[in-house]
C-alpha cells in the first residue's frame, strides 16, 4: 500500500509476520528468564511451606446383578439399567450416610494430630505483617466460637471426611477408586479402607432388613389375595351366564372377512375420486372456455377429443399454407375455411363431451364413496361391540389368573423366604484395600516449580510481545524505507564512547576504518550517486527530535565529502550550536552573527578551517530572533556567497518538531538528509516531520539510521535482509 506526502509516495509497510514477531521476542529473553524465575521462587515458597497430603487409595466392585440363589438363572446385564445402577451405587457411595458410617469406625483419637490445622502460609505471612505493624491487628480478628457439642462434632467430622473424599469411577469397568486425603499416612489408608468396608456392609444391613420386611409383608398379603381369588373366579363364571357367550371368535372373523372386502370396494372409488379430482377441478375452473379446456391433459387424452384435434391442426395448417398462394376469396381458400370452422367445432364439441364423461364419472365414484364409507362405519360399530364383550370378558379372565398367579408366586416366595432367608449374591466386594501411603500425594514440588516456570516463560514471552507491540521504535532500514518512501542511505552502528574518548563528531578523521566511518562514506557515495549533475550543493541535516546524533552526522558527513571535495560546514542550530566544540574551534570565534549584523568586512574572516579541504562557519554572536534571520534577505545572500567557493555546503539545524528553523532552512537548500535515531524515533513521528519537510518541494535526498544497536539490528536485518548486514 501507499500515500502521497508532500508529493512524494509514501509506502506503507506490511506487518510483521510472526516470524520476527518470534525474533522479537529473544530481545527480552533475560526479562522472560527473570519472571519465570520469580514464578518458580513464589512456587518453592509455597510447596515448602504448605503442610504435606498424604492418598490412600481403596478400589471397589460394584456388579449390577438380577436374580438370587433360589433363581433359576443369573441375569447380567450392561445396557442403560446397568449404567443407572452404576451411576446409583457410586452416589450412595459418595452419601453423607456412608460417610458417617466410615467415621464411626475410625478411631479418632489415634489421628488427633491430623486433626489440627498446620497454619497456612498466608495465615503466616499475615501474623508477620501484624507483629510489624500492630495497627493491622484487624486481619487477624476471628469469631468466637462456641464449643462444639457431641452432635455437632459428630456432624463436623462427617463434614471434613466428605472434603477429604473423592471418588473416581474407572472408565469402561465397574471399578470404583475410593480416595482419601490427609495429612496423616495412617488416617489416609484407613479412611479409604473405612468408606469402602461402610459401602460393604450396608449392603448386607440393605438385605437383611429388605427380607424381613419382605417375610411379613407376604405373610400379610397371603390371605387377602387369597380372598381376592375367589372373587374374580366367580365374578368370571356370571359374566358368561349373563352374556350367553359361546365363541365371540367365530361371529368376529366373519364381519372382519365382510369388512375387509368392503374396505377394498371403498379404496377401489376412493382411489377412482383421487385421480378425478384434479382433472374434475380443472374443468370447474375452466367453466367450459374451450381455450382452457384444451389446457387439461386428462381431456386431451380421449380417444374421440385427440383425434377431431388432429383433424383440427390438420386443417389449420392448411389455411396457413393456401394463405401464402391465395387470398381469402380464393375457392380454394373459401373450402379450407369452412372445413377449418367445421373441424374446430368438432373438436370443441367433443372437448366438452369429454368434460361432461368426467364430470360424470366423478360424481358417482363420490356417492360410491359415502355409500361404501356408510357401510363400512357399520361393519366397525359391529365388530367393536363384539371386541366391548370379549373385553370384559378378557379382563375377567386376566383378573383371575393374576389373582391365581399372585396367590402361588407370593405363596412361593414366601416358602422360599421362609427357608433360605431370601439370600441374595454380594454385589459389591472391595478388590484392592488401601495400603499405606510411601510419599506424599500434594504438594508436588517438582511439577509446581516445573509448571510454575512454563507459566513464567509464557507470560514473559507476552509481556514481551506485548511490549514489542507498543514500541515504534525504528528497527531496521528497510522498515524506515518502507513505511516512508524515501531511500535509507546507510544504517550508522552506535559508538562506545570509550574508544572515541568521549567524542563522534571526528570519527571518519580519526578511525577511518571503523563501521561508523564506513556507514558515513556509504551516506556520502548515496549523495554523489543520487547527483551525477551536482545540483545538490547545499545540503541540510535536521532530525525530527533532538538528541537523535545529527551534529555528529553532519560533522562526519563534512569529513567524508572533504576526502573528494572542498566542504564548508556551517552551524545553523541557532539554539543549541555544537560544531565549534565537536570541531575544536573556540566558541568565540566569529561567525554568522558578526557577518549579518556587519561587525565584519569580509566573509572569509567568520571562516575556520578544520580539517585539510573543510571549513566551519559557525554562529558566532547568538541571534535573538533565529526566525528573522534564517528568512532574512541578508541570510539568504550569504548563503549564496560562500556556496560559490565551495563544491559542497552542509548545514547542520535544529530539529524540525520543537522549532520550525529547519522549515525555513529547507527553502534555501538544495537537498535535505534526515537523520532517525535507531529504536528511539517513533515512525509516526518521522513520517509528520516528514511530510513537513516536503511542503517547500525541496528534495529529501535520504535517511540515515543512526545509533544502532549491531547485535539487535544484524538480528532484524538479517530476517528482511537476508544477511544484508548494517551498512545500508
Amino acid at each position: 500500500m501507499s500515500r502521497m506526502i508532500g508529493g512524494q509516495e509514501e509506502v506503507i509497510g506490511e506487518p510483521e509476520d510472526i516470524f520476527s514477531q518470534l525474533r522479537s521476542v529473544l530481545d527480552y529473553k533475560w526479562q522472560i528468564v527473570g519472571i519465570s524465575v520469580v514464578f518458580i521462587l513464589v512456587s518453592a515458597l509455597f510447596v515448602y511451606s504448605a503442610q504435606p497430603v498424604y492418598r490412600g487409595v481403596a478400589s471397589v466392585l460394584i456388579e449390577y446383578r438380577q436374580g438370587g440363589v433360589l433363581k433359576d438363572v443369573d441375569i447380567y446385564e450392561t445396557g442403560a439399567g446397568a449404567k443407572s445402577y452404576y451411576a446409583t451405587q457410586v452416589t450412595v457411595l459418595g452419601s453423607r450416610d456412608m460417610a458417617s458410617r466410615a467415621v464411626a469406625r475410625i478411631d479418632w483419637e489415634k489421628h488427633e494430630q491430623a486433626l489440627k490445622v498446620r497454619p497456612s502460609s498466608i495465615s503466616t505471612f499475615k501474623s508477620r505483617l501484624v507483629s510489624v505493624f500492630p495497627a493491622l491487628d484487624f486481619l487477624q480478628q476471628d469469631i468466637a466460637e462456641e464449643p462444639l457439642g457431641e452432635s455437632a462434632e459428630q456432624s463436623a467430622l462427617v463434614d471434613m471426611f466428605l472434603g477429604a473424599t473423592k471418588l473416581v469411577p474407572v472408565v469402561n469397568t465397574q471399578l470404583v477408586q475410593v480416595h482419601f486425603l490427609s495429612t496423616s499416612r495412617e488416617l489416609a489408608q484407613e479412611g479409604a479402607n473405612a468408606l469402602a468396608e461402610a459401602y460393604i456392609d450396608s449392603g448386607f444391613d440393605a438385605q437383611f432388613e429388605a427380607t424381613k420386611r419382605a417375610a411379613e409383608w407376604l405373610n400379610e398379603r397371603l390371605v387377602g389375595v387369597k380372598a381376592q381369588l375367589e372373587v374374580s373366579e366367580k365374578n368370571l363364571q356370571n359374566f358368561r351366564e349373563s352374556q350367553d357367550l359361546v365363541s365371540i371368535a367365530g361371529g368376529r372373523q366373519i364381519l372382519e372377512t365382510e369388512l375387509a372386502d368392503n374396505m377394498q370396494r371403498l379404496r377401489d372409488a376412493q382411489r377412482q375420486k383421487t385421480q378425478l379430482q384434479n382433472t374434475y377441478a380443472q374443468i370447474r375452473s375452466a367453466a367450459y372456455n374451450d381455450y382452457l379446456l384444451q389446457q387439461v391433459p386428462t381431456l386431451l387424452q380421449d380417444e374421440l377429443v385427440r383425434r377431431t384435434k388432429e383433424v383440427f391442426l390438420a386443417s389449420q395448417n392448411e389455411i396457413s399454407e393456401l394463405k401464402t398462394r391465395y387470398g381469402s376469396k380464393h375457392p380454394a381458400m373459401i373450402k379450407a375455411q369452412a372445413k377449418f370452422e367445421e373441424s374446430q367445432s368438432a373438436f370443441y364439441t367433443q372437448l366438452r363431451r369429454a368434460a361432461d364423461n368426467v364430470q360424470a364419472q366423478y360424481e358417482i365414484a363420490s356417492r360410491n364413496v359415502a355409500s361404501l364409507s356408510g357401510v363400512v362405519e357399520k361393519t366397525r360399530s359391529q365388530i367393536r361391540a363384539l371386541d366391548r364383550q370379549d373385553y370384559r370378558l378378557q379382563i375377567l379372565n386376566r383378573e383371575t389368573e393374576s389373582n391365581s398367579q399372585l396367590y402361588n408366586t407370593i405363596l412361593k416366595r414366601f416358602k422360599e423366604a421362609d427357608v433360605a432367608g431370601d439370600f441374595q449374591p454380594l454385589k459389591a466386594r472391595i478388590i484392592d484395600p488401601a495400603i499405606l501411603p510411601k510419599r506424599p500425594f500434594k504438594p508436588n514440588k517438582f511439577k509446581s516449580m516445573f509448571f510454575a516456570g512454563v507459566f513464567g516463560v509464557l507470560v514473559g514471552i507476552v509481556v514481551a510481545l506485548i511490549r514489542n507491540y507498543l514500541d515504534t521504535g525504528i528497527k531496521t532500514g528497510d522498515d524506515l524505507e518502507q513505511n516512508t518512501g524515501f531511500p535509507v542511505f546507510a544504517s550508522i552502528p552506535v559508538v562506545g564512547r570509550r574508544l572515541f574518548a568521549g567524542s563522534v563528531s571526528r570519527v571518519v578523521e580519526s578511525h577511518p576504518r571503523t563501521p561508523f566511518a564506513e556507514g558515513l562514506r556509504t551516506v556520502r557515495t548515496g549523495i554523489l550517486l543520487a547527483d551525477l549533475e551536482k545540483k545538490n550543493k547545499k545540503i541540510l541535516v535536521t532530525s525530527a527530535m533532538p538528541q537523535e546524533g545529527k551534529s555528529s552526522i553532519a560533522t562526519n558527513l563534512a569529513l567524508a565529502f572533504a576526502q573528494v571535495e572542498r566542504v564548508l560546514i556551517v552551524d545553523c542550530d541557532l539554539r543549541k550550536p555544537n560544531l565549534t566544540k565537536y570541531l575544536g574551534v573556540k566558541s568565540s570565534s566569529p561567525g554568522v552573527g558578526e557577518l549579518l549584523q556587519g561587525r565584519l568586512d569580509k566573509t572569509s574572516k567568520a571562516i575556520h578551517p578544520v580539517a585539510p579541504n573543510l571549513d566551519l562557519l559557525p554562529i558566532g554572536t547568538e541571534l535573538p530572533s533565529p526566525g528573522q534571520v534564517l528568512t532574512s534577505t541578508k541570510f539568504r545572500a550569504l548563503l549564496d556567497e560562500v556556496s560559490a567557493d565551495y563544491d559542497r555546503v552542509i548545514i547542520d539545524s535544529a530539529p524540525c518538531q520543537p522549532v520550525s528553523d529547519s522549515l525555513l532552512l529547507a527553502k534555501q537548500v538544495d537537498g535535505i538528509v534526515f537523520v532517525v535515531r535507531y529504536d528511539s524515533t517513533p515512525m509516526k513521528l518521522v513520517q509528520a516531520s516528514l511530510r513537513r519537510l516536503a511542503r517547500p518541494q525541496v528534495p529529501i535526498l535520504g535517511l540515515v539510521l543512526n545509533r544502532i544497536d549491531p547485535v539487535r539490528a544484524v538480528r532484524a536485518e538479517d530476517s528482511s535482509y537476508h544477511g544484508k548486514g548494517y551498512y545500508g
